[in-house]
């Protein structure tokens, strides 16, 4: 089985196959992520989360801001990634015409058990950024804003260039 990767099908002939954007989008399919829309915004979530949080590590000695928002960052990536692989793998083909089965209302007691554990995970790091290692609270802030910053900009331009092709 190969990867249908969405970096390969739009690359230039001759462009190499490899790369840190190439093995994201590889981990990400062998995980369940299809190709399309959702997968280039996790692969472009977490690869901004790994720049940000590596740049403020390494800027950590001068000035801790850049590193609170990569923290903010990867608590963003992470929580979409989940979100967005529940989603594939709950509504495949994106119908939900079975919503009012028992195996649904499972499928939806689970997420929602998740979701909640997942926003007082993201809540208890937050808290402990703050209050115990006194983060600045506008870098943590646009950190964790950087899903609904990022991703309809992304969406956004990949809408255009679709519309520029068929014209």
């Amino acid at each position: 089985m190969s990867d249908p990767s969405s970096l390969s099908s739009g690359a230039s002939p001759g462009a190499p196959a490899h790369g840190p954007a190439f093995a994201v989008d590889r981990w990400l399919w062998r995980r369940g992520f299809g190709p399309g829309p959702v997968r280039e915004g996790a692969r472009t979530l977490i690869l901004l989360a790994a720049v940000l949080l590596g740049a403020g590590a390494a800027l950590l000695p001068l000035t801790a801001w850049p590193f609170w928002l990569g923290a903010g960052t990867t608590l963003s990536a992470w929580n979409f990634y989940h979100l967005a692989l529940f989603v594939q793998r709950a509504f495949p083909s994106g119908n939900e015409g079975g919503a009012n089965s028992s195996a649904a209302r499972r499928l939806l007691a689970g997420q929602l058990a998740r979701s909640n554990l997942r926003l007082f995970i993201t809540g208890f790091f937050v808290y402990m950024a703050l209050v115990v290692f006194h983060a600045n609270p506008f870098a943590l802030a646009a950190g964790l804003s950087a899903a609904v910053l990022v991703l309809p900009f992304l969406f956004r331009r990949k809408k255009r260039a679709k519309n520029h092709a068929s014209l």
